[in-house]
């Protein structure tokens, strides 16, 4: 008598990203699949999203069960819902991702102002403004040059009114800009500002 082998008809899964996934521009990504039977063993994958050409991810990939995304594969997509992955082995083999994702805009920071050149005088108001992008809920602003020191720490609301302390070294200074995101982490958000001054008062 003889024996055969039945195989498993081939089967791709992909399991990860899923409904709900949060992919953030410039952050790696995991993406994580399943591989039954026959399934070939190099493998692409598509970003897809209704409305908008269909873009290849990654390509020659080893059929391995995981690949992380670079955060500049990602960097790119731009930032939305409704983003569907799908994997293929180019042999008819394929699936998609279960639902949709988003896609979120990196964090980002950046100062506005003292626009370079500005002059601010000891003991009178200078104006700070920034931007931020993604999920910051404030920035901590610090001052150095010639001297430095905090300007204000957990500042949510741009533009702000810093008085510019009585002693400080009349000289060169910059504005640096650290975000901070709804957990309290800092993060790698952050920029410095254009050169400005600070001098003594003019006397009468």
């Amino acid at each position: 008598t003889s024996t055969f082998t039945i195989h498993p008809a081939p089967l791709l899964t992909l399991v990860q990203p899923d409904s709900g996934s949060v992919w953030t521009q410039g952050t790696s990504a995991p993406v994580v699949w399943t591989s039954v039977g026959a399934v070939g063993s190099s493998l692409t994958f598509t970003l897809k999203k209704s409305g908008s050409a269909d873009v290849v991810i990654a390509s020659g990939e080893s059929n391995d069960g995981v690949l992380t995304l670079s955060g500049g594969a990602i960097a790119s997509i731009k930032a939305g819902s409704g983003y569907s992955l799908l994997v293929s082995d180019g042999n008819g083999n394929e699936d998609t991702s279960t639902g949709t994702f988003q896609v979120n805009v990196a964090d980002g920071v950046v100062v506005n102002s003292p626009v370079s050149g500005t002059i601010c005088v000891k003991g009178s108001p200078c104006i700070v403004s920034w931007s931020t992008t993604g999920t910051l809920t404030s920035v901590n602003l610090i001052y150095s040059g010639a001297s430095s020191g905090v300007i204000k720490m957990g500042a949510t609301t741009s533009p702000f009114t810093w008085t510019v302390p009585t002693n400080m070294v009349a000289g060169e200074y910059f504005v640096r800009a650290n975000g901070v995101d709804g957990s309290g982490s800092t993060g790698s958000a952050h920029h410095t500002g254009s050169a400005f001054f600070v001098t003594d008062p003019q006397s009468v």
